[in-house]
């Protein structure tokens, strides 16, 4: 049975809750702060995926280019 491909939107709504969780309390956004644990490198990277999840990717001239000349 082939699985459903989940939309960015989707992804993007799971991954804001995990960004408002990780905030929600002062313990937590301390640890962030501080880089306890790898929160920080954990929170950032969480930020990013949240900022990357869309439906299609931009890439530059160059990439478009190399990818063209290899087909």
């Amino acid at each position: 049975m082939k699985e459903e491909i989940k939309s960015a939107e989707y992804h993007k709504k799971l991954l804001k809750e995990i960004i408002f969780f990780m905030l929600e309390n002062e313990e937590r956004r301390e640890a962030i702060d501080k880089g306890y644990a790898d929160f920080n490198y954990n929170f950032t990277n969480v930020l990013a995926k949240y900022y990357n999840a869309n439906n299609s990717c931009r890439i530059s001239v160059e990439s478009l280019n190399l990818l063209n000349e290899a087909k």
